[in-house]
């Protein structure tokens, strides 16, 4: 019972005043929250993406600036399309007006690949009728039977600047508020890049209940999973071969371990887009085409003074386009099952609170049992003191160092034995908390934000059994006196008595 109350008092403190001055969406929290997701997320879908950056190595290969011009943009898609990819997303929104110089060339290429069985995505951005636009050019009904437009907004998290979700429809759910019914329904028309591509390829069409009133926003869950790292890696200041408990260790801790301090590298294959424009051998044109053909492509920008970058949990400041092809790789992973980032019911809370409260018990009687271990060890290793008779410093020098010194000898050796089953007992409450994480992750829908409450579990478990240990201090003493006068009378008890010498 005190137990129990106890862990429900120090719950309590954990949700109304931990959470007030250390929130769970503050940047560390996300960051550990989603370096666990990562962990039990896996690779499943990561090797059908390949991304590709129009960069500055790539214009000037070509001979380009920023932004390039249309025969460009024709050349690099025609260079794309002689590997047969599955689809194509150009993450540059083609909506300024112009030089129209190539432009038809441009046209003339979507359609080629239209013709071939690639389909082509466009980003496009939103007008005030709730609409996606595009130059009017590429609007025309001959253009757009060639591509399909997509939204490319997001919503990154208003505190930390994290993209955390991800916009299945309505170009960003957030900017629905203030804007009429009508263009509200005319909103949510609008695709995001990930769900085009996923629904187009959906042979099963296990996404079709997407329609439905299910969350038109997607909790995103980062992988931290690389592709072959080491391979046409042309990732400079990033860590190729990253893990994820090395990651959970703050990066001051990490320099001063002499450990790789560097962000993890995106998780998604990277194709060089100047391999692409000059293969130069055919072992290079043989990897390309391994990486491309059948492949969701997406291209982005990453040019110096184009600010087309998002900020993810675990890869820090990246291009823009690894966040759709990880909201790709998560339509393709969980299909409609993807995680919420809203309670699934009102009764989560409850669910939170009993299943915290379960945790806690478990780990109070894997406390006892250790405890118990822990004395059993503490009197099989006690030292017997040393004989009443007196011993002479000569022969004191020659007796060992436990001999000499039996008492704080005898000291150290419960407080080892003490700290040992301590550190057991918390990898156990670790250990127990990683395997909820697991399993809920695995088998629910709920998203790691929801389940960052399950983090103050790990220290409640904690507080639980220190509390534990002050009880049975606190009743070691009230029971002191009767164990004393118990032992004295046991003693006084047990002397025996001396017969008398017969005469």
């Amino acid at each position: 019972m005190v137990t129990a109350l106890t862990f429900f008092c120090m719950l309590c403190f954990y949700a109304f005043v931990l959470e007030e001055f250390f929130p769970n969406d503050s940047y560390s929290a996300s960051r550990g929250t989603a370096l666990v997701a990562s962990a039990a997320y896996g690779s499943r879908s990561q090797s059908q993406i390949a991304v590709m950056e129009l960069n500055d190595k790539y214009l000037e290969l070509v001979g380009e600036t920023w932004p390039p011009s249309y025969l460009s943009y024709a050349a690099m898609l025609d260079d794309v399309a002689q590997y047969r990819p599955a689809s194509i997303f150009l993450d540059i929104a083609l909506v300024h007006a112009r030089s129209e110089e190539g432009l038809q060339r441009l046209i003339d290429s979507l359609c080629t690949l239209y013709e071939q069985g690639t389909r082509v995505y466009l980003a496009a951005l939103e007008n005030q009728a709730g609409q996606l636009y595009l130059r009017a050019e590429l609007q025309t009904p001959q253009a757009q039977r060639c591509y399909r437009q997509v939204g490319i907004r997001y919503d990154p998290d208003p505190s930390t600047k994290l993209a955390m979700t991800y916009p299945l429809r309505g170009n960003s759910e957030a900017r629905t508020i203030a804007h009429s019914e009508k263009v509200k329904a005319e909103r949510m028309r609008i695709r995001s890049a990930a769900l085009a591509i996923a629904e187009d390829f959906d042979t099963d069409q296990i996404l079709q209940r997407l329609q439905s009133d299910t969350p038109s926003t997607m909790a995103l869950t980062w992988s931290l999973e690389q592709h072959a790292p080491g391979e046409w890696e042309r990732w400079l200041g990033c860590n190729a071969q990253p893990a994820w408990w090395k990651e959970m260790i703050p990066r001051s801790l990490r320099g001063f371990l002499a450990m790789n301090v560097e962000p993890a590298c995106p998780s998604h294959r990277h194709v060089p887009l100047v391999l692409v424009a000059d293969p130069q051998t055919d072992a290079t044109r043989a990897w390309l085409q391994r990486n491309i053909q059948q492949k969701h492509v997406l291209i982005g920008a990453s040019v110096a003074g184009i600010n087309d970058t998002v900020q993810s949990p675990i890869h820090g400041d990246i291009p823009g386009v690894y966040l759709h092809a990880m909201a790709l790789d998560n339509l393709l992973h969980f299909g409609a099952d993807y995680k919420w980032p809203k309670p699934l019911h009102k009764h989560q809370p409850l669910a939170f609170f009993l299943l915290a409260l379960a945790l806690g018990l478990i780990n109070y009687q894997v406390y006892a049992s250790l405890t118990r271990a822990r004395e059993r060890v503490q009197n099989c290793l006690r030292i017997n003191p040393l004989p009443d008779t007196p011993v002479t410093e000569l022969q004191l020098e020659f007796r060992p160092p436990e001999e000499r010194c039996p008492r704080v000898w005898q000291e150290v050796q419960l407080v080892a034995i003490a700290g040992g089953f301590k550190l057991l007992e918390i990898a156990f409450s670790l250990v127990l908390a990683w395997c909820v994480f697991y399993l809920m992750l695995r088998t629910t829908q709920y998203s790691i934000q929801d389940l960052a409450q399950l983090l103050g579990i790990v220290l409640v478990l904690q507080w639980t059994g220190a509390t534990a240990s002050v009880v049975n201090v606190i009743l070691r003493c009230v029971c002191q006196p009767h164990r004393s006068h118990a032992a004295t009378d046991f003693k006084s008890d047990s002397v025996p008595i001396q017969k008398e010498e017969s005469p």
